[in-house]
């Protein structure tokens, strides 16, 4: 990682970038001990798995309250494991690793941002595409992923239940604003079709909920901006 970041970023900061992007990977929580010797960080709770939890509060809204909402599907689709939190709870256990998340990835985007104007001119590019913008998007979708989480729980408050719909909806556009700042030429509109997170998809069930309809299913979704 260090020859790497001497080669594009230039030896002067290789050692300060290298500690960033160690950081950044080093923030994401970890769901679940490890099945094999020597790989602590076997079970992380990635940018998909926290696109995809969020996707399923929002299609599980309005249905009775459920600790256990993130279903495995058989397949090993999250690997919570809440004793590492101290918990029973599913979704206590994720506010409180995401929450950590959070605090550090905090610290990452401030000197990711502090960094990037002393980077060789020629990388600066890089570094603002693959690095600053990714943990900003990670840092905007758990921040969404814990408002959902306690707008879900409030099954019985509805202004609680819809301010944390608001909350959500902010930190995906703020995830959607970062992506579009990589929209550069020679890449301009690059991440328009952006389907892996669902941030378009996701906004548009928030749409559909603060506005009391029922929520469009992903596999009829338009992958589209929603009416503002």
């Amino acid at each position: 990682l260090q020859a790497w970041c001497t080669q594009y970023f230039g030896a002067r900061k290789a050692g300060a970038a290298t500690a960033v992007i160690r950081a950044y990977y080093n923030s994401f929580w970890t769901q679940r001990g490890p099945d094999l010797p020597n790989f602590p960080r076997q079970y992380i709770f990635q940018d998909m798995r926290v696109a995809r939890a969020s996707e399923d509060l929002l299609d599980n809204w309005t249905k009775p309250f459920n600790a256990m909402a993130l279903d495995d599907r058989n397949m090993g689709y999250y690997r919570i494991e809440p004793a590492v939190e101290k918990t029973d709870d599913q979704l206590t256990a994720v506010t409180r690793g995401l929450s950590r998340s959070i605090e550090q990835l905090v610290s990452v985007t401030r000197a990711a941002e502090s960094l990037e104007p002393e980077l060789e001119p020629q990388g600066q590019r890089l570094w603002h595409d693959n690095v600053r913008v990714q943990a900003q998007v990670v840092l905007a979708t758990d921040r969404a992923l814990l408002a959902l989480i306690r707008g879900y729980r409030e099954l019985t408050n509805e202004a609680v239940r819809r301010a944390a719909l608001r909350d959500a909806e902010k930190s995906f556009a703020e995830a959607r604003k970062w992506l579009s700042s990589a929209d550069e030429a020679p890449f301009t509109s690059w991440s328009e079709p952006e389907t892996l997170w669902g941030i378009n998809v996701m906004r548009g069930k928030i749409a559909q909920l603060l506005a009391g309809e029922a929520v469009t299913r992903r596999d009829s979704v338009i992958l589209s901006e929603p009416t503002k």
